[in-house]
């Protein structure tokens, strides 16, 4: 029983203490890419390094609500991009934890410990234990697996995407259902998690009709786009656009052009104010690397985890593919994968790991020096 959470214990502690020391230790000696932009300065010192990017906007909207103009590119007036169900954590932790920021810290740190747990238990039953060991280490040391500390909506979607897929595996329909719900409220993303359910649903079911017509938890089903479908009456009850989350992206930059506009805009960004140079060019080599795993993803854990891999995949390459490295952290199947191939390849893993410890701390000092990575 304890194992069950020593590893994924170990894990986190460890790899959040690479981050932390990643962070503070260059701080300390003064070593510095950019001068802050002042958005922190009314932060705790230990909060202070994650108040960056995205983090910023959720906290504001968690404090000051919602703002939506119309055909506006001021990012101020479309932070309707961001989906409610982090910034509402926030909201009501805040006053617990003595700010926005600091509960979003806390928020998202107890659900990336609580899906490495959750995580672990799959894959012993999924995969095997080496492999549920190696998946706990690989999520816990990716190179960017510092959003999973900071105030950013993956910790808390993939808790929200694991606990969903284990309790359809497990046949509680209503559990999967809540949990995608409360998914897709995290990200628009969200509702692609009932591509597991509803397949796991008719496998239950031997995919028929009259079983599955029979089996009045398929209404659990329904409940999938429900976090969407509030947001999205949220907006057109207080803006009068349903679809506001979507037409705020384009003060970011960011519409819906097609995958091959979004790979060409992608790589012809060779430079840019705060990102790395060429840093494009990778995130489009590591789409097409995860588009590779499709197939064996499919052999290995069926259907719906490469239908739900892939889905996600295209949705994300409709606009410009920067952040691939970000939002591929919360596709567990993928990791999955790799911590299955490698548990009969220690050497291999072992080589993953060296690498990515150092790229890791690199790249979460790069983030809290305002370098963009996602």
């Amino acid at each position: 029983m304890i194992s069950r959470f020593k590893i994924p214990l170990i894990a986190f502690l460890i790899s959040r203490l690479i981050i932390v020391l990643a962070i503070h230790l260059p701080t300390a000696a003064g070593i510095r890419v950019y001068i802050d932009f002042g958005v922190e300065a009314s932060q705790p010192p230990l909060v202070r390094p994650w108040a960056r990017w995205d983090a910023v906007w959720y906290a504001r909207v968690a404090a000051d609500g919602y703002r939506y103009t119309p055909d506006s590119l001021d990012q101020a007036e479309n932070s309707t991009a961001f989906f409610p169900l982090l910034p509402l954590s926030m909201a009501f932790a805040a006053p617990i934890f003595g700010g926005a920021m600091t509960a979003g810290l806390v928020i998202s740190n107890g659900c990336f410990l609580a899906a490495l747990i959750l995580l672990y238990r799959w894959a012993r039953t999924r995969l095997n234990a080496t492999a549920a060991v190696y998946l706990v280490w690989l999520l816990a040391l990716f190179p960017t697996s510092f959003y999973f500390s900071a105030p950013y909506t993956e910790s808390l979607f993939l808790l929200l995407t694991v606990i969903a897929v284990m309790a359809a595996e497990r046949r509680a329909w209503w559990i999967a259902g809540i949990a995608a719900a409360l998914a897709s409220a995290t990200r628009a993303q969200g509702v692609l998690i009932g591509i597991v359910i509803v397949w796991e649903f008719g496998r239950a079911h031997d995919w028929k009709v009259a079983s599955i017509a029979r089996d009045v938890r398929w209404l659990a089903l329904m409940l999938i786009p429900l976090g969407l479908f509030a947001y999205m009456l949220y907006l057109h009850v207080t803006f009068g656009d349903a679809f506001a989350f979507s037409a705020a992206q384009r003060a970011w930059g960011r519409q819906v052009v097609g995958p091959v506009a979004a790979i060409l805009t992608t790589l012809t960004t060779v430079n840019a104010p705060h990102r790395l140079p060429y840093f494009g060019v990778l995130e489009v080599i590591f789409f097409f690397a995860a588009l590779v795993l499709i197939v064996p993803l499919w052999r290995r854990l069926g259907a719906g985890y490469a239908l739900y891999t892939l889905a996600t995949l295209l949705l994300l390459s409709l606009a410009w593919l920067e952040g691939q490295f970000r939002f591929v952290l919360v596709l567990f199947p993928v990791f999955a994968l790799i911590a299955w191939w490698t548990s009969s390849r220690p050497r291999v893993f072992r080589l993953i790991v060296a690498v990515c410890i150092p790229v890791l701390a690199v790249s979460a000092f790069l983030f809290t020096n305002w370098v963009f990575l996602g």
